[in-house]
């Protein structure tokens, strides 16, 4: 999994296989010792259930807007449901070093989540996928996606 994906922004970590549940965000508890509260408010349309999951290294800087969209399949393949963001979470907290270190989401409709280690365990908050906020690689961020 050394290959570099799209422009190239991403280089491939890890997969990760999500099981068919319905989890969500506002009620990961057991997950999250922290949800940004407007998760609660956010109703996901979401057609598709993400059965394989790509963790992948920010390679080079870039916006969500850049990095999302420097995927082959283009921007709209980057959109995952929120039951394969619970559970990546869920199995992959070791990989989250720090709490200047982040894993980012693309839920669709414009959010994104990010994910931070605290002591207290992990925080999710929410993000625009149109966020001028540039994401140095020097931090080794993770940005999750569906392997297609």
């Amino acid at each position: 999994m050394e290959e570099l994906i799209g422009t190239p922004k991403l280089r491939a970590l890890k997969e990760v296989i999500i099981s068919n549940d319905n989890l969500i965000i506002s009620k990961a508890r057991k997950t999250f010792s922290q949800i940004d509260l407007s998760f609660k408010d956010v109703f996901l349309q979401q057609n598709t259930k993400t059965t394989l999951a790509l963790i992948n290294e920010l390679a080079f800087d870039g916006t969500f807007l850049d990095i999302f969209s420097s995927t082959p399949a283009g921007l709209i393949s980057t959109i995952i449901d929120e039951n394969a963001v619970v559970q990546v979470c869920w199995q992959n907290k070791d990989l989250l070093q720090n709490a200047k270190q982040s894993m980012f989401f693309n839920l669709g409709n414009n959010i994104i989540a990010k994910v931070n280690v605290y002591a207290d365990g992990l925080h999710i908050n929410k993000y625009e996928l149109k966020s001028l906020i540039t994401w140095h690689a020097k931090r080794n961020h993770l940005f999750v996606i569906p392997a297609i």
